[in-house]
């Protein structure tokens, strides 16, 4: 099953907005950071350590959506119609890592990482004689190159749990699944992701990986080194003929 340009596109797309939301929500308390460069030391931390409901909710929003379209996505390239597929995505249970417990864990998460970073950019600036203001704002900078990435493969995580939710329900129904592996085709694809371009096994089997079990694109059950800022994304096929009379509910 050839994953088009175009699809690619589409995907593209819907992950961009969600991406943007965690980036945003990442960034947004480093914006003022650097005109109080003068209070800081290298034990303040620079994020809340806990997100606002708000930025909870916008964030469960915007991944939620991508994970959804991904799913209307999967569908649609086993025949369904757009608006068919999208009343069978009505009935796919959420998965619990879009919760808004999760959400609200997984944001902490992120916001420590991003505190650490900036505490030990800064501290080594400072060790080879940066002035405060100097190492403060490298720090930043440095930050917000890494939280972009970050923030893509939070998105692209999303989606891959939401197609592999999707997979189970229609597994459960009793069709015959499978699903595909695919990279971003890019010199930024870690070595033991480029030998699993295409790979594709039944759904209820695992990807191996490394030499290690996957589920899934972004599967955090594993070592890091194999799911961080991983932005493969799995692809689901079926020889089954999909009904639009199919309830997942």
């Amino acid at each position: 099953m050839p994953l088009s340009e175009e699809l690619l596109d589409r995907l593209d797309a819907l992950l961009d907005v969600a991406a943007d939301e965690i980036e945003g929500v990442l960034l947004r308390e480093l914006s003022t950071l650097t005109a109080a460069a003068e209070d800081y030391t290298a034990n303040d931390a620079l994020l809340a350590p806990n997100p606002s409901d708000e930025e909870v909710a916008e964030v469960e929003s915007r991944t939620t959506e991508a994970a959804v379209l991904a799913g209307i996505i999967m569908l649609m390239l086993m025949g369904l119609n757009e608006n068919d597929a999208f009343t069978i995505m009505l009935g796919v249970p959420r998965p619990g890592s879009l919760s808004p417990s999760a959400i609200r864990h997984r944001l902490a998460t992120l916001r420590s990482i991003v505190n650490t970073r900036v505490r030990d950019s800064y501290a080594d600036s400072i060790r080879k004689g940066l002035t405060p203001q100097e190492a403060l704002a490298k720090a930043i900078e440095s930050v917000r190159n890494s939280v972009a990435l970050t923030a893509e493969a939070e998105a692209l995580a999303a989606v891959n749990t939401g197609i592999n939710v999707l997979g189970g329900a229609l597994s459960a129904e009793g069709m015959v699944i499978t699903k595909t592996w695919y990279t971003r085709r890019d010199n930024r694809v870690r070595e033991t992701h480029v030998r699993m371009e295409g790979v594709e096994v039944p759904y209820r089997s695992t990807f191996s990986v490394g030499g290690w079990p996957m589920e899934y694109p972004g599967d955090t059950r594993v070592p890091p080194a194999l799911w961080a800022n991983c932005r493969c994304i799995m692809i689901l096929g079926s020889s089954s003929v999909l009904s639009a009379e199919l309830s997942l509910s």
